[in-house]
């Protein structure tokens, strides 16, 4: 898979590479390894497979190359002395082959159809950096239909960056993700993960009845009676208990209830009217929190809508809107296009930029995640110093007019609130600044939208660091502004 031709390369915004005196480049280094990828005329070794035919199928490869992994090495090292051939079980030949590439190729490519084999081959080779490169390949082609199977990749192979872009995308886009065939086969711990996210933006009953399907489909794959409400109770197990139940419109559970006879016990209807009924009740064995929907608003029993009909029958209820509800006349300028781009490498001065056609007040800032290259882990926080200022004149020094500071973070957004609203004039120019501690090998991902325009027709442009060597429109940390008319 290549990424150098990418508009936002992982390269672009990193200093060239610097010779020693005397050093200079071997231009026919990487054609000549290349050239030997799959080639048997120079081979010294060849793995052996079982076709589906009975049949056997041997694949060069070159032992000095593939010795730069350990278990390689060992493999090589226990092998008796003059065997040059090694049965490979269980693995599809040609998922071994894309394998192989990272030891010869400088761009490589990467399939859906054995990307699965491709990660396990790296966590068992020892290929970390071929592990990083399949997240970041699923990222870009993961869709609401196969959410859940690159979810269930993520956990599996313990990708902590795309497991976090996979909720994200799941919290958002959950109508359509609960619905889909890879939801209804997903193993039971990733329904479980996907239970325990606080955020998933469609009404709680939907969450509820695909669930149910998922048991029917789980009970059918196992030659049990789907129909059987029994055998339904038996496979969701404790799975149920997820389930915020609390967050569910009375009359849509009433329809579950009527649609599944049997298939809650007395105590757990006794339980579940009371998390509904009352607002303060707590259950030790029921999840007793209420579910938010992405944009941070509780999806509480009384947002449910009265369509109980479709959601009984497993579908969802069509009057409960996942429109970004704005308290007290806040305005969200939100850049994130729900797409994930090509890492972003951070500086320790960040420069964000903009300007509106009309008169706004700014009274916040969201600055999205930051992930570490060298860190498979979402633990990253580092603090730094924001300030916005004002370009009054052409030619003239940017009169600062807020200043405070954050601390940025992998696990999720940073919210900045401006208690005193900045005054937005229009057409004039404004930046804002956030100054790291340190920004060695942090990056983000998002894609961001370089013009907004809000509700009431108000357009909000941003602009690029003109001191960079690159675009910066659509890129970097600022994800949203909070404006309120002014």
């Amino acid at each position: 898979m290549s990424r150098s031709n990418s508009k936002m390369s992982d390269r672009r915004n990193k200093p060239n590479d610097r010779h020693e005196p005397g050093q200079v480049d071997n231009r026919n280094f990487t054609p000549m390894v290349k050239s030997l990828y799959l080639k048997e005329e120079t081979a010294d070794l060849f793995f052996v497979f079982t076709t589906t035919d009975d049949q056997t199928e041997r694949v060069p490869a070159h032992k000095l190359l593939l010795s730069t992994s350990e278990k390689f090495a060992k493999l090589f090292a226990d092998a008796e002395a003059g065997q040059n051939e090694f049965k490979m079980n269980g693995i599809p030949v040609e998922a071994f082959k894309e394998f192989l590439q990272f030891f010869y190729m400088p761009k490589f490519k990467l399939t859906f159809e054995n990307i699965d084999a491709i990660m396990s081959l790296a966590q068992d080779y020892g290929r970390e950096e071929m592990l990083v490169e399949c997240s970041v390949f699923l990222a870009h082609k993961l869709t609401t239909e196969n959410m859940i199977w690159g979810y269930g990749l993520a956990i599996r192979f313990d990708r902590a960056i795309l497991k976090k872009n996979c909720e994200l995308k799941i919290a958002d886009n959950a109508e359509e993700v609960l619905k889909s065939n890879c939801f209804l086969e997903c193993e039971r711990d990733v329904l479980r993960q996907i239970l325990q996210l606080d955020s998933l933006k469609c009404i709680e009953s939907q969450v509820l009845t695909s669930c149910l399907l998922w048991a029917k489909t789980a009970a059918n794959r196992k030659g049990l009676d789907g129909n059987s409400t029994k055998v339904l109770r038996e496979e969701l197990g404790d799975l149920l208990y997820e389930v915020r139940f609390k967050s569910i419109a009375i009359q849509n559970f009433a329809m579950i209830v009527g649609s599944f006879k049997g298939f809650f016990s007395v105590a757990d209807l006794e339980e579940i009217t009371q998390l509904i009924g009352l607002k303060d009740y707590k259950s030790e064995t029921f999840n007793s929190k209420t579910r938010l929907t992405s944009n941070g608003n509780n999806n509480v029993n009384g947002n449910e809508n009265n369509g109980a009909n479709s959601v009984a029958g497993g579908g969802t209820g069509s009057g409960h809107t996942n429109e970004e509800k704005h308290k007290d006349g806040i305005m969200y300028a939100n850049r994130y296009t729900g797409n994930f781009a090509t890492r972003y490498y951070i500086q320790k001065a960040e420069k964000t930029r903009f300007e509106a056609q009309k008169s706004l007040r700014l009274v916040g800032i969201v600055c999205g995640q930051v992930f570490n290259a060298k860190q498979n882990d979402n633990k990253v926080n580092i603090d730094a110093k924001v300030t916005v200022s004002e370009q009054v004149g052409i030619g003239q020094k940017p009169v600062e007019i807020f200043e405070s500071t954050l601390t940025l973070s992998s696990e999720k957004e940073t919210h900045i609130s401006i208690c005193c609203p900045i005054p937005i004039e229009p057409n004039r120019k404004y930046e804002i600044l956030l100054q790291l501690d340190s920004a060695q090998e942090l990056y983000n991902q998002a894609e961001l939208k370089g013009f907004v325009e809000l509700k009431n027709g108000v357009k909000i442009r941003f602009l690029g660091d003109d001191t960079r060597s690159f675009d910066t429109s659509k890129c970097g940390l600022v994800q949203k502004l909070l404006f309120k008319r002014a």
